[in-house]
């Protein structure tokens, strides 16, 4: 470890694992660090080399206690650990190397439960839209936690932060004495611009038992709705607060059912009693505020049926409560109301390619999304205060033939939906809304944009009539030709639409939006990767299979993404030790989990017309996070990584030459770091953010704020 650590444990009572937690930190921390114990009153102090006890006047509570060890202490980042939880070696040096991404202001380890052999005791809590929150993840087994990911708070068990970002948050609120504070903290921390995130590589064995006491209970409830009025922004405040207020009858119910309803009195009667110290604190967390919306979809409307008895009619209850949060999220937009500048049109929303555009379009005009939400739990990850979605809320499926039955039924609600809004330009994605998004914009006569991510014909199932496939192509192209602008992924790829003829042409290549700064590689093995559709002729199983023969190697595979083949794909993964299934990846957590690859793989059949054309993310995620590829011979993605030298090319589903590929990077770090280094210079050049988001505005014409838009044959690229 490159910075000072500081570990701070606070102690009280009996503390059994104790003398077991500090040796562990002190052998993990080293010369780099030290290890200070707090002691809010321990019957029997230990004496362990390399630990510096702390004697408090009083028991000042884990808040206080946190509080007085990091004023006595020097290193840049702080280590939180519970004085009963053990953590595993390199657990420290995981949790250092997390916060080496300046956006993360806290992150928590994995936290298990000691003695029952890897299960979970949280790898990060949820918080509901009340404030309520439980331990995330309870009993699951690890192995479904090994992806780092953003998570709502942190695991006060197991946690860390930087100095800096410690002070400007204020520290731990010395008034909650126990329990909720690294929930308020967490919140906190995402209202203040920083995220927070779980490292599943800093483990820690935990002595838990969920204990429902009634000085607990006191405790929970009345640091729950202290943090709640003091710390909910404004506009969240008043969604969630009818949420709150028809909690509370309940909770007194159970309460009262569970023995503890004179606690959950007094700790309503607490918060009568120091109301104006919490409009104080109020104002003080809200001058601390930068990122007002932060929380607004890291809530979750369900409560768990584990760690609590619900009560009858808890389904329904979830259910009503999504509902109105829903609805108040559509409310909540206000300032997003009004005649848009962009309608966008989309049935794939969970695709990397909407927030993609809509990024780059909300940077500079006013946009609404309307998507098809086939699962009902849509939540875009791109926030905006330009930017308004509306979702249609119909079952549906992805990747299968009744989708093509499905998209018909929903035209008639693009059209409407499109000429209520009155955008003054339309752009459709793909041709399941290029010809309802071409008629609206006839209809209102303003310029009509289509993208095509994919020809439609190519995604036709397979066995389906030759002649519909052709027509389908016709189709396409007439949307093409008759569109103000074409933007299309990389061009490349305009054989595919021999036959078209766009009267402008721009490029947006399927590049990430957001960019951290690439990580070193695994000091040792090689960690494969891939997270995208899990579709026929991608080589996956190949790819399992071969991966899995490697274990021996130290070569691993993190495996992740949605689609027909999820299933079985996932049983496939379950029979080798070193492939780890991920399933769906949430677009706000994908560049921190594919951050932690040391090689991406994207192997297509160059003989399919459908893949030998696709410009994968893959490429441009591997280049921007400074990570060589392999990829298929005769596919697009050769040809791209030809240009920027950061790849190796493979037979398609030939396993002995994937084998060879990878044992190859394995065995040669020196090379590894050289393609990866091609990789993120060509980025850089040719691909960044900035340059993608200036190619495609360069092809709207922006008359003062949100009066006209025009479309601009001379600012494209073609």
């Amino acid at each position: 470890m490159t910075v000072r650590v500081s570990v701070v444990v606070v102690g009280y009572g009996e503390e059994p694992a104790l003398v077991e937690c500090l040796e562990a930190l002190v052998q993990d921390v080293g010369d780099d660090g030290d290890v200070v114990l707090v002691d809010n009153g321990i019957l029997n102090p230990p004496v362990v080399p390399g630990v510096r006890v702390l004697p408090a006047r009083s028991n000042l509570g884990f808040a206080g206690g946190c509080s007085l060890g990091v004023a006595s202490t020097v290193g840049e980042v702080i280590v939180f650990v519970n004085s009963d939880a053990v953590i595993r070696p390199g657990a420290v040096r995981a949790l250092v190397e997390a916060l080496c991404d300046p956006s993360v202001g806290l992150v928590s380890g994995c936290v298990l439960v000691r003695g029952e052999d890897d299960a979970v005791n949280s790898t990060g809590n949820p918080v509901h839209v009340s404030g309520l929150s439980w331990a995330g993840g309870l009993g699951e087994p690890r192995s479904d936690h090994l992806a780092a990911r953003t998570i709502t708070s942190i695991s006060g068990a197991l946690f860390a932060t930087r100095r800096d970002t410690w002070e400007a948050l204020g520290g731990m609120r010395a008034e909650f004495f126990l329990y909720y504070e690294d929930t308020d903290l967490s919140l906190r921390c995402w209202l203040a611009g920083w995220r927070v995130a779980y490292c599943p590589d800093a483990v820690a064995l935990h002595s838990y038992e969920f204990d429902r006491n009634p000085r607990k209970m006191y405790l929970l409830e009345r640091n729950r709705l202290a943090s709640v009025l003091t710390v909910y922004p404004p506009h969240l405040l008043r969604r969630a607060l009818p949420v709150v207020i028809a909690f509370e009858p309940l909770l007194l119910l159970i309460a009262v059912r569970d023995g503890w309803a004179a606690e959950k009195l007094r700790a309503w009667g607490w918060l009568a009693l120091h109301a104006r110290k919490l409009r104080r604190e109020r104002r003080a967390y809200a001058e601390r505020t930068v990122a007002t919306h932060a929380l607004d979809d890291l809530l979750v409307t369900s409560l768990p049926s584990q760690q609590v008895r619900r009560p009858p009619g808890a389904r329904l209850l979830d259910r009503v409560v999504t509902g109105y949060w829903r609805r108040r999220s559509d409310r909540a937009g206000s300032p997003k109301r009004g005649r848009p500048d962009v309608v966008v049109l989309r049935t794939n929303p969970r695709d990397s390619s909407l927030p993609r555009l809509l990024t780059v379009l909300t940077s500079a005009i006013k946009v609404q999304a309307l998507v098809w939400d086939r699962t009902g739990d849509y939540e875009c990850p791109v926030k905006s205060d330009s930017l308004q979605v509306q979702p249609n809320v119909t079952p549906g499926r992805y990747h299968h033939a009744s989708t093509l039955l499905s998209v018909l039924r929903l035209q008639p609600w693009f059209l409407s939906a499109t000429l209520r809004a009155r955008p003054r330009a339309v752009h459709a994605m793909d041709l399941d809304t290029g010809v309802v998004g071409l008629l609206a914009a006839r209809l209102l006569r303003v310029p009509f944009v289509y993208q095509c991510l994919d020809p439609y014909a190519g995604a036709l199932p397979v066995g389906w009539p030759r002649t519909l496939g052709r027509f389908v192509n016709v189709v396409e192209n007439m949307v093409i030709s008759k569109a103000d602008l074409f933007v299309i992924t990389d061009l490349l790829r305009m054989p595919q639409h021999a036959g078209a003829t766009p009267r402008s042409l721009v490029e947006l290549a399927n590049v990430p939006m957001s960019v951290p700064e690439p990580q070193p590689f695994s000091e040792s093995g090689l960690v494969v990767g891939y997270i995208g559709s899990l579709v026929p002729h991608r080589s996956l199983e190949t790819i399992i299979d071969t991966v899995g023969s490697l274990a021996a190697e130290g070569v691993s595979l993190v495996l992740g993404g949605f689609g027909p083949l999820e299933e079985a794909l996932q049983a496939r993964a379950e029979r080798y030790p070193n492939v780890s299934f991920l399933g769906w990846v949430d677009d706000r957590d994908l560049m921190a989990t594919l951050g932690g690859f040391d090689v991406f793989v994207q192997i297509e059949d160059p003989d399919h017309p459908a893949y030998r054309w696709v410009s994968p993310n893959k490429v441009f995620e591997s280049m921007a996070l400074g990570r060589p590829i392999v990829v298929a011979m005769g596919t697009l993605a050769a040809d791209r990584i030809a240009e920027s030298g950061h790849g190796v090319t493979v037979s398609y589903g030939v396993a002995d030459d994937l084998r060879t590929a990878l044992l190859h990077l394995l065995h040669e770090p020196a090379q590894r770091a050289s393609l990866g280094e091609a990789g993120r210079r060509a980025f850089t050049e040719q691909w960044s953010p900035d340059i993608v988001s200036e190619r495609v505005l360069g092809a709207y014409v922006i008359e003062g704020s949100t009066t006209r838009v025009e479309l601009n044959p001379a600012g494209v690229k073609g």
